[in-house]
């Protein structure tokens, strides 16, 4: 693909390639090679698009989309815990008090992540996704301390071990959430800042 021959570009200004149009999807099997080779090359690649494609053409691209490709990783773990959360559920299980609140944290710290992820995402704003930046450093920080209480509880018998423990797995997925909130917040900085230093 002759786009690529300035590979200096690509590999000093963490930029990446961004495809619009009119409507790319409405050339599918091009897009999707194009997409492929930037993959193949380590670049960062996103389309503007109204979605209005074929299931297939829309799924073959998406393989090869950061920022789809974490936003698709984020539904994963939210299916996740919508799982863990009926087992407990399906087994009458119901968290300790200090598990509750430990959980209920993470959650609104995820939230605003989420949301100031998608914000610099949609705005470009480099300050949201600032944001996102030091909740991330909260949230490893968080996820370790409420990991290491709850074994004390366990510890203490505060709470039990049953079929449904499964406090931990909802920890590591509210964690990863976060993980690809900074992916994608990070996509937005590194691509404002090779452009505001020119």
């Amino acid at each position: 693909v002759c786009g690529f021959s300035s590979n200096f570009f690509y590999n000093h200004g963490n930029g990446g390639l961004t495809v619009s149009g009119g409507e790319p999807l409405t050339h599918g099997e091009f897009l999707v090679s194009l997409l492929k080779e930037a993959k193949k090359r380590r670049i960062n690649t996103a389309i503007e698009t109204c979605g209005c494609a074929d299931y297939n053409t829309l799924f073959e691209a998406a393989k090869y989309l950061d920022t789809i490709r974490d936003l698709e990783r984020i539904g994963d773990h939210c299916t996740n815990i919508a799982e863990f959360y009926k087992e407990r559920y399906d087994n009458n299980e119901i968290l300790s008090e200090m598990g509750t609140l430990a959980l209920n944290d993470m959650y609104n710290k995820i939230v605003v992540m989420l949301n100031n992820a998608l914000s610099s995402y949609n705005t470009g704003s480099i300050k949201d996704a600032k944001e996102v930046m030091v909740l991330e450093d909260e949230i490893d920080f968080l996820e370790e301390k409420y990991r290491k209480e709850h074994i004390l509880r366990l510890y203490d018998g505060t709470c039990k071990v049953s079929i449904a423990d499964n406090f931990a797995d909802i920890l590591s997925n509210l964690e990863r959430i976060g993980d690809h909130c900074t992916n994608i917040a990070q996509k937005t900085i590194k691509g404002k800042h090779y452009f505001d230093e020119k």
